[in-house]
């Protein structure tokens, strides 16, 4: 016989199994249409883009809410209140864990804020990119150490960063390695960077 607490535990767990399921369908579907809308304005410059994307982030596509953010960024740089649309977008979908939403949340921290010495919020999000493979995330999470003259750790992200390709994060550890800052002096590592930044 099956107890009444552990019946309600089972219907209510297999309820939760296909809301998941159902949340999941939608967001293919809607990933699905973001894609057709991009692939369609590549084509054709006239689509409205915009107005086809926005029902999609409002939806909760994180996807469209990064484009959305990226289209107040670029699109919308003098409307009023355009400051607050960016982040409240990027947030909408950096907390989806979308990548490339995590790195530009960031970056729009460090520098739209300008309290990267004392808010470690951009950082929490540079970290986030970096785990999700974004390697210009390391590039400003080496640039966060240096400010805090913390050069051995400026290396480490550098390194991190130049290895997965990310030529900001070369550039800068070929000058520590030039100039032996955070690093042992060696010519030809420098040398191998500087090399790998102009490739």
């Amino acid at each position: 016989m099956i107890e009444d607490g552990q019946f309600i535990h089972e219907k209510n767990e297999k309820k939760m199994k296909e809301i998941n399921n159902e949340v999941s369908n939608n967001n293919d579907a809607l990933r699905e249409e973001y894609q057709q809308i991009i692939k369609e304005s590549e084509a054709d410059r006239n689509i409205e883009v915009f107005d086809r994307i926005l029902p999609l982030a409002e939806a909760g596509l994180a996807e469209a809410q990064w484009y959305i953010s990226r289209y107040y960024k670029y699109d919308k740089p003098r409307e009023k209140g355009y400051k607050e649309q960016v982040e409240h977008w990027l947030r909408l979908s950096a907390e989806q864990h979308y990548p490339p939403a995590e790195l530009e949340l960031g970056e729009w921290l460090y520098y739209g804020r300008n309290t990267f010495k004392t808010d470690t919020e951009c950082e929490q999000w540079f970290l986030l990119a970096a785990e999700h493979g974004q390697a210009e995330a390391c590039y400003f999470l080496g640039k966060l150490a240096k400010d805090r003259v913390d050069m051995a750790e400026a290396c480490r992200w550098w390194l991190k960063g130049a290895e997965a390709g990310d030529g900001n994060s070369q550039e800068e550890l070929a000058f520590c390695y030039e100039t032996a800052q955070g690093v042992p002096y060696d010519i030809d590592a420098a040398i191998h960077w500087y090399k790998q930044v102009a490739l």
